[in-house]
C-alpha cells in the first residue's frame, strides 16, 4: 500500500516520472548513468538507502523516474520530509510504501516522478531523510544527480524551426463562391428529381386507406395473444396492455378519452355517445376484471386472462360500424382495410345478433380526425 507524499513544487500534468538516488547525509555528489543505482551506509549505523533514476538526459518536460530504497530494523520507522524541494525540478508526484520485512530487517519505498523546464545540465539535489528507531535518529540523504535537459523540435543543424504560414486555399474566393454555387445547384436539381419521382410511385401505388379504428384494435389484440407475457408470468403486464388496446379503441371509436378516465366515467361517456347498453355493462366488466390485476393484485390464470382477451375481441366486433359489417359480409371486401378471417365470423355473428335484437349500433368518426359520433 502506497501513500502519497506532500511535495514542495508545484505538481505539472506532464508524463509521470520515476527516479531514484540515495546516500548517507555528508556523501559528495555523483554522476548517474541510466539505470544506474547508488546504495551507501553510514558507518556504523543500521540505515542503508539506495537510490536510482531510470535516465540521465531527457527534453524538455519530459519526466525522470526516481526510486528510493531505505533499509532498516524492524520496528524503526522512516519519517520522509514535510515537502519535498527538488528545485529546479518539479515534482509530478510521490508515493511511500509500507515498511515490508526482508531478511530479518525492514525495508520502506518511495517513488517519485520529477521533471524539469530548463534546458541545460541541472543538479537533482539530495533529500533529506529520517530514520527513527529504538536507539534514536538517523539521518540520511539521497545522491546529487546531474541530468541534462535538451530542447525538443531542433533541427539536424541545432537550430530552432521558424514557424510556417498559414496554408493558402487553392484558387481565389471568387472560385471557391462560384464551386460552392455549383454544389448547391446539383443539391437542389437532385432534390427535385427525388420529389418527383416519390410523388409518382406515390400514385401509382395509390393513397394509403387509413386504418379504421376496429382494425388497429384486432390487431393490437392478435399480437397479445401471440406474446409471451403469460408464459414469462408477467400476467399485470398482460392485463395492462389488454386494457390500453380497448381504451384506445374506445377513443378512436366513439371520440371518448378513456385512457384519462375511470371506468365508471368512461361507461358514461359512452351513454352520452349512444353506445348500446348492453355493450356499455360487457365493457365495464371487461375493464373492472383487468383493473382487479392492474390494482388489486389479482392473478387469474392463463385460461381465465385469454378468456379476457377474446371478450376484448368480441366487443371490438359488436360494435364494428354498419357500413363495415356489410361490407365483410358481402364476400366482396376489398383488398385494404379487412377484417381478418378469424374475425370475419365473429363479425357476421354479432350482425345477426343485432339484427334480431333490433339494436342500432351508432356509428362514429373516428377520434383521430377530429369528428365526433
Amino acid at each position: 500500500m502506497r501513500r502519497p507524499l506532500r511535495v514542495h513544487s508545484v505538481v505539472v500534468a506532464m508524463v509521470s516520472v520515476v527516479g531514484g538516488a540515495a546516500v548517507a547525509h555528508g556523501a559528495s555528489a555523483q554522476l548517474a548513468s541510466p539505470q544506474a543505482t547508488s546504495p551507501q551506509a553510514a558507518s556504523g549505523r543500521s540505515a542503508t538507502v539506495r537510490t536510482q533514476v531510470d535516465t540521465t538526459l531527457i527534453t524538455l518536460g519530459d519526466p525522470v523516474r526516481m526510486s528510493v530504497r531505505i533499509e532498516h530494523a524492524i520496528g524503526a520507522r522512516v519519517v520522509w520530509p514535510d515537502s519535498i524541494d527538488v528545485s529546479p525540478f518539479e515534482v509530478l508526484s510521490a508515493e511511500a510504501g509500507e515498511p515490508a520485512a526482508q531478511g530479518g530487517r525492514a525495508v520502506t519505498t518511495a517513488e517519485l516522478t520529477l521533471t524539469a523546464f530548463e534546458l541545460g545540465t541541472l543538479d537533482i539535489p539530495p533529500i533529506p531523510i529520517e530514520v527513527v528507531g529504538p536507539d534514536g535518529t538517523e539521518r540520511v540523504t539521497t545522491d546529487r544527480f546531474v541530468i541534462d535537459i535538451q530542447s525538443v523540435g531542433a533541427d539536424e543543424g541545432g537550430d530552432i524551426r521558424g514557424i510556417r504560414g498559414p496554408l493558402a486555399l487553392p484558387g481565389g474566393v471568387r472560385e471557391i463562391g462560384l464551386g460552392l454555387l455549383l454544389v448547391l445547384a446539383a443539391l437542389l436539381v437532385a432534390f427535385g428529381v427525388y420529389r418527383y419521382w416519390k410523388t409518382r410511385r406515390d400514385v401509382a401505388a395509390g393513397i394509403a386507406t387509413v386504418r379504421l379504428p376496429h382494425e388497429i384494435a384486432l390487431e393490437a389484440l392478435g399480437e397479445l395473444a401471440s406474446s409471451d407475457h403469460l408464459v414469462r408470468g408477467e400476467v399485470k403486464e398482460y392485463h395492462i396492455e389488454l386494457s390500453d388496446i380497448l381504451r384506445h379503441y374506445i377513443e378512436r371509436r366513439f371520440a371518448v378519452p378513456a385512457l384519462e378516465m375511470t371506468t365508471r366515467q368512461v361507461t358514461r361517456g359512452l351513454e352520452r355517445q349512444g353506445a348500446p347498453a348492453e355493450f356499455r355493462a360487457r365493457l365495464a366488466s371487461f375493464l373492472q376484471r383487468a383493473d382487479m390485476v392492474k390494482f388489486a393484485k389479482v392473478r387469474p390464470g392463463h385460461e381465465a386472462s385469454r378468456e379476457l382477451l377474446e371478450e376484448g375481441r368480441a366487443l371490438v366486433v359488436m360494435t364494428v360500424p354498419r357500413p363495415v359489417l356489410a361490407r365483410d359480409t358481402s364476400g366482396t371486401a376489398p383488398e385494404e382495410n379487412e377484417v381478418g378471417d378469424e374475425d370475419r365470423g365473429a363479425v357476421e355473428n354479432q350482425n345477426h345478433r343485432a339484427d334480431e335484437d333490433e339494436v342500432e349500433v351508432p356509428v362514429a368518426v373516428d377520434h383521430e380526425e377530429g369528428g365526433a359520433p
